[in-house]
């Protein structure tokens, strides 16, 4: 969870002190799958954080990934989407950029990316919680 305190003077040499909180913390999973209908499993990602982009540029698992499932992610708290949904992107390119899907948490899979004509083509994912931007440095979770 990534927050900070504000210090706001007031009239009278009086200080208040607010917590503002920018994302919440998570605790999900993300299961990625070399063929697609979760079968293969190339490795189990740990998501602690929104709108953060996980890249993967080992080739162990750039590009080879068929299908997605997870657990554990915000549905709706803390969103500031229009209809009030935290996503979960997929992206061909590194550093969260190129092409992509997004869905909503809530799908909680993705069967097989070839629907999406991404398939074996994810190198990165971001769970976006409160916009399309990264809030936080990028994580290489090939070095994990």
């Amino acid at each position: 969870m990534s927050s900070r305190y504000l210090a706001f003077a007031l009239v009278g040499g009086i200080v208040t002190t607010c917590f503002v909180q920018d994302a919440m913390a998570m605790n999900g999973e993300l299961r990625i799958y070399k063929e697609p209908e979760f079968k293969r499993l190339r490795r189990i990602i740990g998501v602690s954080a929104g709108n953060l982009c996980y890249d993967m540029p080992c080739a162990e698992l750039s590009g080879t990934i068929s299908s997605a499932r997870w657990m554990g992610l915000p549905a709706t708290t803390g969103s500031t989407f229009a209809e009030g949904h935290v996503k979960i992107a997929f992206y061909a390119g590194s550093n969260c950029t190129g092409k992509s899907i997004v869905l909503n948490t809530s799908a909680g899979e993705v069967r097989n990316f070839a629907n999406f004509g991404m398939d074996n083509a994810t190198t990165s994912f971001a769970v976006l919680q409160t916009s399309t931007v990264m809030q936080h440095a990028t994580s290489n979770i090939c070095e994990w």
